[in-house]
């Protein structure tokens, strides 16, 4: 009796092992899972529009400049392109590299991932009157601000029809003080004598008003739906490179300012949904060299208020920088190797600064980061950055090849780099 009541216990406490056990299990079981940690399932972070560049010009879009170009940081450490980027219209065919893939489909896959794009339109027109021949000096072709905005329209249009989708940001013009020619074009004469004629700034105004007016008036023909997302820059105009007042905007009377050249263009820039504007600083003086300074008060505020959207499209050292740094003696040998009787003989022997050396102390690389995060968008006195920075190094050959840091070897640059680099 006593051992059957044993029996009995025993199976009882087996079958409570087997209820806890299969209690458990099923707790297990049913517990929620994880989420499973995948690419394509982690939330994109946005792309940094302070962190952007220019593109390469010349009709160039190299596997090297694509594998470059992608390989920019975003805050995970995730490699993607710039988060804006500068190009011209005209090399947006550009695909010489080993896929077929041009410029202008990779610039809109940067767009789709958040990046701002800037389309400048090259060459620029200008109200030359009587031909429409290119003025390869000056990047200019003659035209009434009609014709600049067929050339817009026709630019999306064809774009949308190619692809199904289109540029949202565009500059119709670049310095045109500097770049529209002065007091002659082939057989025109313009009222204008030189940069610093007010006559010219005139006429930038009235041209870039009647621009906008046109564009605006297109965008509500009933064709025009597909682009109501686009927005117009007022192009940026070539600062001042006087040693006092540099990167100013200024008129001048015996080298005191007298008045800002933006005064002239303000009921123009007032039209335009977004500004745009140069900013190149002399190595060791990204602080003492900031552009925006020098903008009216009403400019000032419009930037640092956000009524319009700001984006600087050329930054960096001043190609002057890169100058060879001689004696006097050495700078009449320099002048004379240069002239037309010896240059067969080949480069000057002397040194070069490039884009990777070190100049007044620094190196520009670190001094473009301290441009972005303070400099570009200060106003007033206390640091600032602008809406979107756009990197942009010549050399001072002039040659523009290197600009972007990607050389033609396939090389990138230590400051390209670097500047990709950052996880910002």
């Amino acid at each position: 009796m006593e051992s059957k009541k044993l029996a009995i216990a025993r199976i009882i406490y087996l079958t409570i092992l087997i209820l806890l056990g299969l209690g458990l299990l099923a707790a297990l079981l049913l517990q929620p899972k994880s989420p499973t940690r995948s690419a394509t399932a982690l939330p994109t972070p946005p792309l940094n529009p302070l962190r952007g560049i220019d593109a390469p010009i010349g009709y160039r879009w190299t596997d090297a400049d694509r594998l470059f170009m992608d390989s920019f940081q975003d805050g995970e450490g995730f490699g993607r392109g710039p988060g804006n980027i500068v190009a011209l219209s005209a090399d947006m065919g550009a695909a010489n590299n080993s896929a077929g893939v041009t410029i202008e489909q990779d610039l809109l896959r940067y767009q789709g991932q958040g990046a701002e794009v800037f389309i400048r339109m090259y060459p620029q027109r200008f109200p030359g009157g009587l031909t429409e021949s290119n003025n390869s000096t000056h990047n200019t072709v003659s035209g009434e601000p009609e014709d600049a905005v067929n050339d817009l329209v026709n630019f999306l249009k064809e774009q949308q029809k190619r692809l199904g989708t289109h540029f949202t940001r565009l500059i119709p013009g670049n310095e045109p003080n500097l770049e529209w020619p002065n007091s002659h074009y082939y057989q025109n004469i313009l009222p204008w004598r030189s940069n610093d004629d007010p006559t010219k700034y005139d006429a930038i105004n009235r041209y870039f008003i009647q621009l906008y007016t046109a564009w605006d008036a297109r965008l509500k023909q009933p064709d025009m739906t597909a682009f109501q997302d686009v927005k117009l820059y007022f192009p940026p105009i070539a600062q001042d490179g006087n040693p006092d007042y540099f990167g100013g905007a200024y008129f001048y009377d015996n080298g005191q300012p007298v008045e800002n050249k933006y005064d002239r263009l303000k009921a123009a820039i007032n039209l335009y949904p977004g500004f745009s504007w140069h900013n190149y600083w002399r190595p060791g003086h990204a602080w003492k060299d900031r552009v925006i300074v020098h903008f009216p008060d009403w400019l000032k505020q419009n930037i640092t208020s956000g009524r319009v959207s700001s984006a600087i499209t050329e930054s960096g050292w001043t190609p002057d920088a890169m100058l060879p740094d001689l004696t006097e003696g050495q700078q009449q040998l320099y002048s004379l190797w240069r002239g037309p009787y010896w240059s067969y003989l080949g480069p000057i022997p002397v040194p070069l600064p490039d884009q990777d050396s070190t100049l007044n102390s620094v190196r520009f690389e670190d001094e473009v980061l301290f441009f972005i995060e303070q400099c570009s968008g200060a106003a007033y006195d206390d640091p600032a950055p602008a809406h979107s920075v756009a990197i942009w190094l010549a050399g001072s050959s002039g040659s523009f090849d290197e600009a972007v840091g990607i050389q033609k070897d396939g090389k990138a640059r230590r400051w390209f780099q670097a500047y990709a680099s950052w996880r910002k």
